[in-house]
């Protein structure tokens, strides 16, 4: 016996991104996923090294899964970003890269029944309160994983998800934009005014283009070197809009509070380009470049979410997306045009399309992304420990020691207290009964 509690979960990939996978049953009550969450991934530590996180923000990722109660729904999936140097846990966001994992996760666990040849499973996110449908391909009862499509920023090639994001907007806030404008000019002190467009779709978004900072070619800059001064300039900026958005009473709070809400852009015309691992990219295959800052640095390739929230921001005249885009821009147009939109990041390119009704609202937006499940196990988390007030020792494997020749039937009070990793805190009492004389 060990002092570890084994929780079973999944390590999966989805997308970009990969995370550990938990069912709500296996978990103990909500006060104590984060201490959970953050010893499984091994935060806060820049490497992670004590865990299962990959030391960026995209692979320091947890969804727990559950049959949903919502109507129509087969799943219920909450997300939560895991932070990496601090020990914060944010589940305000959506990842949308995971959610394409959700599918193959609820066939193989047996949460939806398998059709073939493709399961549409339905998938109610707790952390927006919005529906999805994942199109999975399924044998045998069985989720596929391999096939011959691939995405920029994965290895190799798998079976095709189609994921549908049905009526995206105001995940968040309730709005498409939560400022009630497609642009708004935002001060930094000490710095000057930028144009943005706060944007709610899948997860709320800031776009800036890239040369009101003075970046002449996005794509010539290596996100895992990126200047400090200028992340913090982001940051900040990040900050004031969320602030200006009305999430948050006070900006000097946002990174503490809503470290990944919203989550910022730059934005540049489409332009020749070199991914991380050395692939060319031609301007004439793309309609845009960014690069997307997730947890105070820059993604090393682009959050799915974040991808949505883009391609509606280009298919609206007004905003600073649009305007890029197009090369002019009319505040006044804030409808939806149903396009698909190819864009570069530093790892390839993405394409999103983009679906509008006869009003101009958001109707619906798909990607497509592979998932692959890379392992079945139990994560190990330090359990509560058991100080009985008459001996001061601590016994991990909650084995009790009583004084010697202890009267039977006597009482011994104790508390049961967190490890002090945890913080050591007394969480509860106990009374133990000695049953007959201990020699």
């Amino acid at each position: 016996m060990h002092d570890l509690v084994s929780i079973p979960c999944v390590f999966h990939r989805g997308g970009t991104s990969r995370g550990l996978f938990f069912h709500e049953r296996d978990l103990p009550g909500r006060e104590r996923w984060d201490d959970i969450f953050l010893a499984a991934m091994g935060s806060p530590d820049v490497r992670q090294i004590n865990g299962l996180g990959g030391a960026t923000s995209h692979t320091s990722k947890v969804a727990v899964i559950s049959p949903s109660g919502q109507s129509g729904m087969d799943v219920d999936y909450l997300f939560a970003q895991v932070g990496i140097d601090e020990p914060v846990v944010d589940y305000k966001g959506m990842c949308g890269n995971l959610l394409a994992a959700v599918g193959p996760f609820a066939v193989d666990e047996g949460l939806v029944d398998a059709v073939e040849p493709v399961t549409a499973v339905k998938v109610f996110n707790v952390n927006t309160s919005k529906r999805f449908i994942v199109h999975v391909p399924v044998c045998e009862g069985h989720s596929i994983s391999q096939g011959d499509y691939s995405i920029y920023g994965v290895s190799g090639t798998g079976a095709k998800y189609r994921v549908d994001f049905l009526n995206p907007a105001g995940a968040y806030s309730g709005k498409l934009f939560p400022t009630g404008r497609a642009v708004d000019t935002i001060e930094i002190k000490d710095y000057g005014s930028l144009e943005v467009t706060i944007l709610d779709v899948a997860n709320p978004m800031v776009f800036i283009r890239a040369k009101d900072l003075g970046i002449e070619n996005l794509a010539g800059e290596d996100p895992r070197k990126a200047d400090a001064k200028r992340l913090a300039l982001l940051e900040k900026l990040r900050c004031l809009a969320c602030h200006r958005a009305g999430f948050i009473d006070d900006p000097q709070k946002a990174s503490e509070k809503l470290p990944a809400v919203p989550r910022l852009a730059l934005i540049q015309p489409p332009c020749d380009a070199q991914t991380l691992d050395g692939r060319k990219l031609k301007k004439e295959d793309m309609d845009l470049y960014s690069h997307m800052l997730s947890m105070k640095k820059i993604h090393q390739s682009y959050a799915a979410t974040g991808a949505v929230c883009l391609a509606v921001a280009a298919c609206v005249p007004g905003t600073v997306v649009g305007s890029v885009l197009t090369g002019s821009r009319d505040e006044k147009d804030s409808k939806i045009k149903s396009s698909t939109i190819r864009f570069g990041h530093p790892s390839g390119l993405m394409e999103v399309e983009v679906e509008g009704g006869e009003d101009g609202e958001l109707k619906r937006v798909s990607m497509a992304r592979t998932a692959r499940r890379l392992m079945d196990g139990w994560t190990g988390w330090c359990m509560y420990l058991l100080r009985c007030l008459n001996d001061s020792s601590l016994s991990p494997h909650f084995i009790v020691k009583l004084p010697i020749d202890v009267e039977s039937n006597k009482i011994f009070k104790g508390k049961i207290i967190t490890p002090k990793l945890l913080g050591g805190n007394a969480i509860g009492n106990i009374e133990l009964k000695a049953q007959g004389k201990r020699r």
